[in-house]
């Protein structure tokens, strides 16, 4: 007999005997002890319903934004103040170009301010993080497809809904075909997670797999995700000392960090950062302290560094760490 049908049988035999000791200990159930078990079910299946209608609304929020709102969507915002002139032709996006998104085109379509819907009411930022990436991703590349001017399923049961995806950037790549479209399929049907998973690679070159992080990756992520939501210390004095002294040592090794790695502008961006006073979301309560000593001079603001040539001061101003390197060169 085939192996493959002997394991089916050997499998089905296994849920039977399985299904039979599952009635048998809800029977000997103490009726007070039911009534727990049927609360916990129904619990269970709402949050199983909420769970459903979520990866659907994801889906419908990623659609309604980068297809219906798509010539509403203030993208310019992406590229002010920058040498790019328009968003299609950011060639490579990162976490923070991510985030920026997030604030100055979703919030800004939604006519709210980042910041207030961060402290006010941070799970309408999350939602709207949660599919950023997706949405970038479908503005890129036009991902998403009509059947008969309908981009979703009609899925049966308690299943969400999936969205209508050429196949053709993932076929073009073997690990991906294997994983998302074995069939080799010109367009498939997909959920938010596979879509978003789909859109992660192609936008920020990653995938969702954790195995495939370094250990760094995998301690940062979850810090870079706490403080996008959270830029607050503990109340508490102790914690808060003790939060002061980690923080200290951490930015302190990571520094140390890119320098043994010969990482300069990573480093000098970090430092402009720190310098500059007109960065919209820098260190404006910093340099505010530092304005407090000196009213009569402001001479101070915006200088990254103070170079000594023959006695005289030569001041660095700048808001890339490339430019700031490349001025220190050439004084």
């Amino acid at each position: 007999m085939n192996k493959t049908i002997i394991k089916e049988i050997e499998k089905k035999e296994k849920a039977e005997i399985l299904d039979i000791e599952i009635k048998s200990f809800s029977k000997n159930l103490k009726k007070d002890d039911l009534k727990i078990v049927d609360e916990t079910i129904k619990l269970v299946e709402d949050q199983t319903n909420g769970l459903v209608k979520g990866a659907t609304t994801d889906l419908q929020l990623v659609y309604n934004f980068s297809v219906k709102m798509k010539n509403l969507l203030p993208l310019n915002n992406m590229v002010k103040g920058t040498d790019i002139k328009q968003f299609g032709k950011i060639e490579k996006f990162t976490t923070a170009h991510v985030k920026k998104f997030t604030n100055v085109v979703l919030c800004y379509v939604m006519g709210k301010n980042p910041d207030t819907i961060n402290s006010e009411d941070p799970y309408f930022y999350k939602v709207l993080r949660n599919i950023a990436t997706s949405v970038i991703f479908q503005l890129k590349h036009d991902a998403i497809k009509h059947v008969e001017n309908n981009a979703f399923n009609n899925p049966i049961g308690r299943k969400p809904k999936q969205i209508n995806i050429s196949m053709s950037m993932v076929n073009q790549h073997e690990d991906l075909k294997k994983k998302f479209n074995s069939g080799g399929g010109a367009m498939d049907y997909v959920s938010f997670e596979t879509f978003n998973e789909i859109a992660n690679y192609f936008v920020l070159g990653k995938t969702n797999n954790e195995d495939s992080r370094t250990k760094l990756l995998k301690l940062l992520d979850p810090l870079y995700n706490y403080l996008v939501d959270n830029k607050f210390l503990a109340k508490d004095l102790d914690n808060r000392n003790s939060e002061c002294e980690k923080i200290h040592f951490v930015i302190s090794d990571l520094l140390l960090l890119l320098d043994s790695e010969n990482k300069f502008e990573e480093i000098a961006d970090i430092k402009t950062f720190i310098d500059d006073e007109t960065i919209e979301d820098g260190l404006s309560n910093y340099h505010n302290h530092i304005d407090s000593f000196n009213k009569d001079n402001n001479e101070i603001k915006n200088v990254s560094f103070v170079k000594i040539n023959n006695g005289k001061p030569l001041y660095v101003k700048a808001d890339t760490g490339q430019s700031f390197l490349k001025q220190l060169a050439s004084k």
